[in-house]
């Protein structure tokens, strides 16, 4: 949004990344690996640096014009060592971005708040998880922290998730 203070984000996300690759890297897959609202790239740039992901594709999807320009502006710099890194300025609200069974791993911080409240609740988020699932491929994964809370905030928020329906 216009009201948006960009460098403060840029900034934040960057002094949060290791703590957030540190939490989910053991489980990254590599391969296809695709960070939806990377911001400015901070947790790409530390995936970067992984010689078991040296092989792999890191993908960064990220719909704010600023943040973009600057994952952009870090890989003319050399930031990244690893060629088959790509931005893509999309928004995820507007459909699928990735092939069907083309991702081995997705990664959302923060993400899917946002997702809720830009777009239409539930069914905005419904329809991105589909969209999700649908690109990753079987055996794939989707690496999702955000938080959460009801509109009273004493009320506990219980999350259950299958594991029947795939």
């Amino acid at each position: 949004t216009a009201t948006r203070d960009y460098r403060t984000y840029a900034s934040a996300f960057a002094s949060s990344a290791a703590r957030k690759w540190e939490q989910v890297r053991d489980h990254v897959r590599p391969g296809r690996i695709v960070d939806i609202g990377c911001g400015a790239g901070a947790v790409l740039e530390l995936a970067d640096r992984e010689p078991a992901l040296r092989e792999s594709d890191l993908i960064g999807v990220e719909v704010a014009r600023h943040l973009y320009d600057e994952c952009v502006h870090k890989k003319a710099q050399g930031v990244f060592g690893n060629p088959n890194v790509y931005f893509y300025r999309r928004n995820v609200l507007g459909g699928a971005v990735f092939a069907p069974r083309s991702v081995d791993t997705t990664l959302t911080f923060a993400l899917t708040h946002e997702i809720w409240s830009y777009g239409s609740r539930l069914d905005s988020v419904r329809r991105f998880v589909q969209a999700v699932y649908n690109h990753t491929v079987p055996g794939g994964v989707w690496i999702n922290s955000d938080v959460c809370g009801p509109d009273g905030r004493d009320v506990p928020v219980l999350l259950r998730l299958s594991t029947s329906d795939g």
